[in-house]
C-alpha cells in the first residue's frame, strides 16, 4: 500500500518540478530583461509562447528518456544522449522562437526566404544549457527516486525475514512450551483446579 502511494507521488512531483523549474526560468528572464518585456506587448507575449514550446517539448523529451533509462546504460552514455537531445530539442525550440517572431506579426513574410544569420546558430548551442539541464535534473531526480523506492524495498524485505525468523522461533519453541505447560496444568488439577483452569485459559489466549 505505502508503495503504491509513493509511485502515485512520484508522477505527481513531477509536474510540481515543472511548475517550479519554469517558474524560475521565466522569473530569471524576465528580471534580466525586464526593460524589453516591461515596454513591449509583441515581447512578452513571445516569451510566454517560447516557454509553452519548450514546456511541450520537455514532455516529447520525457517519453524518450523513460525509453533509455530503462536500458540502464553507463553515464557516459546518457551523458551523450542528453547532449545529442539537448541539442535537438534547443534547435527546434530556437526554429519555432525565430518562425514565430517573424510571421506571427507579419503574415506576407515568406518562411523559406528567412535569412538565418550567425546568431541564430548560435543562440541554438546557448539555448541548449536549458534542455540540458531540464535533462540532467529529470535523469538524477528518476534515479534518486528509484533508490528511495529500493531502500523501501529493502526495508521492508528486511522486517518480513525478522518476521519470518521469529515465527520459526515461535514453531520451535512451542512443542516444548506446549509440553511443559500441560505437564505444569495436569499437576495443579490436583492441586488447585481453579489454578490450573485459569492456566489452561491464558494457555489457549497464547497459543
Amino acid at each position: 500500500m505505502k508503495s503504491n502511494q509513493f509511485i502515485n507521488n512520484i508522477k505527481l512531483n513531477f509536474w510540481h518540478y515543472q511548475l517550479i523549474g519554469f517558474t524560475i526560468h521565466t522569473l530569471n528572464h524576465l528580471a534580466r530583461y525586464w526593460d524589453l518585456y516591461a515596454n513591449s506587448l509583441k515581447k512578452s507575449f513571445s516569451l510566454l509562447l517560447s516557454n509553452i514550446i519548450l514546456i511541450l517539448l520537455t514532455l516529447v523529451l520525457r517519453q524518450i528518456y523513460r525509453y533509455f533509462y530503462r536500458l540502464r546504460k553507463t553515464p557516459l552514455y546518457y551523458i551523450l544522449l542528453i547532449s545529442i537531445l539537448s541539442t535537438l530539442t534547443s534547435f527546434v525550440w530556437q526554429e519555432v522562437k525565430f518562425t514565430y517572431d517573424h510571421l506571427l506579426w507579419d503574415w506576407d513574410i515568406n518562411w523559406f526566404t528567412l535569412e538565418r544569420k550567425h546568431e541564430y546558430f548560435f543562440l541554438i548551442l546557448v539555448n541548449a544549457y536549458v534542455p540540458f539541464v531540464w535533462s540532467i535534473l529529470y535523469f538524477g531526480i528518476k534515479y534518486w527516486k528509484d533508490l528511495q523506492m529500493e531502500f523501501e524495498r529493502s526495508k521492508a524485505l528486511q522486517i518480513q525475514a525478522v518476521e519470518a525468523q521469529l515465527k520459526m522461533l515461535r514453531y520451535q519453541l512451542n512443542p516444548h512450551f506446549l509440553f511443559n505447560s500441560l505437564n505444569s496444568i495436569q499437576g495443579l488439577m490436583y492441586q488447585d483446579e481453579k489454578k490450573a483452569d485459569l492456566m489452561l485459559t491464558e494457555l489457549s489466549e497464547f497459543l
